[in-house]
């Protein structure tokens, strides 16, 4: 089965696939993949809302990739008008959870593909090599045990892919992460029986179109409780190895 989960700009989807991941991996399923959680700052108002005894505001400013199932992260994308002063260290006092993004500082300014399709976001090219290479393992990966012996092969587990937009979705153009696309357009796999995709709603029909012929029909999800019961329901199955799930919400 393939999900497609969506819903509009900061929604809460990854936040809520988080909490998926962290579910499943306590009932033992693994998952491999990609999240992509927010870069925030505080914003410059901050201090007026704290003087009024509220939180401080919070922007977002750019996209960490948190490649699973190890957790290594990547500093993927920023927001075009906060580039050049995360690069010149300007921001990075404001990053919330700066530490521990592997390359933040280190990684190249060109943002070819994302410059190229005129993306609000600008995607550095070595992140999406990264986060590619990582696909491409798992693509092997997948491989290796569907041609195992059924006795020796890994347990089956959820890909998950953190999301796919414009660059992967519109016009033929190519691009992003294109690893995930062709390991996707595989349909299912013994690794990989189920996998869950994160999609603009107005790019769903995009991703029903693609993915049909290999999956069936996908089944569309928002970041809600019926959702996460249906994910786990897939993994009630005696096929993947797992005893009924408890549905949790």
């Amino acid at each position: 089965m393939l999900f497609i989960l969506t819903g509009g700009v900061q929604t809460g989807k990854t936040r809520w696939l988080e909490r998926l991941v962290a579910a499943m991996a306590e009932q033992g399923v693994p998952c491999c993949g990609v999240l992509a959680p927010g870069v925030w700052r505080v914003a410059d108002a901050a201090t007026e809302t704290a003087l009024d005894g509220g939180a401080p505001e919070r922007e977002k400013i750019g996209i960490d990739n948190v490649l699973l199932p190890g957790g290594d992260r990547v500093r993927f994308a920023m927001r075009r008008d906060s580039l050049d002063r995360s690069h010149s260290g300007a921001l990075r006092a404001g990053v919330a959870g700066d530490a521990g993004a592997v390359g933040a500082a280190g990684l190249s300014k060109a943002t070819t593909q994302s410059d190229k399709a005129s993306l609000g976001w600008a995607i550095f090219d070595d992140a999406l090599a990264c986060v590619n290479a990582h696909f491409e393992s798992l693509a092997s990966e997948s491989e290796l045990i569907g041609s195992a012996p059924s006795e020796s092969a890994a347990p089956c587990g959820l890909l998950v892919v953190d999301e796919l937009g414009r660059l992967e979705l519109q016009g033929g153009r190519g691009g992003g992460l294109e690893a995930a696309l062709r390991l996707l357009d595989k349909g299912p796999t013994p690794r990989f029986p189920h996998a869950l995709v994160v999609v603009r709603d107005w790019l769903v029909g995009e991703a029903e179109r693609r993915f049909e012929p290999v999956w069936g029909a996908p089944r569309v999800i928002v970041p809600d409780k019926a959702g996460r019961a249906a994910v786990e329901t897939a993994f009630s199955m005696r096929a993947c190895g797992w005893g009924q799930t408890a549905d949790r919400g």
